[in-house]
């Protein structure tokens, strides 16, 4: 697995808490040329969880039109939930309708409420 962010000190706190089987990269998601580098087209599954929904739905809706099949896309904006969902961009969570605990563990960040 592979997890990009662009924030240095989220990726040091992720690199202590994850195994080695875990990839952390210190750059932007939305830079498709970092992602195709990462194999993005060979990957099984994409979450996308920047703090900005149409980012995340964007992101997946390239990863999707790149050839992965499992994409995942926070998306918080209650109002771009169902067009997200109409978008077939994979699979679209909201921390306040859904618990994401599935997903990441809340040293991550998800809180569900």
């Amino acid at each position: 697995m592979k997890i990009v962010d662009n924030d240095l000190n989220r990726c040091n706190r992720l690199t202590e808490l994850l195994d080695d089987k875990t990839m952390i990269i210190n750059g932007d998601g939305r830079d498709m040329d970092l992602l195709i580098e990462e194999g993005l087209k060979n990957t099984e599954a994409f979450v996308a969880l920047t703090g900005n929904s149409e980012t995340n739905i964007l992101a997946c809706l390239a990863a999707k039109r790149m050839g992965v099949e499992k994409t995942v896309a926070e998306v918080e904006n209650i109002d771009y939930i169902g067009m997200a969902e109409s978008l077939d961009i994979g699979t679209v969570i909201n921390k306040k309708n859904d618990c994401c605990q599935p997903y990441l563990p809340n040293d991550v960040g998800c809180r569900c409420v």
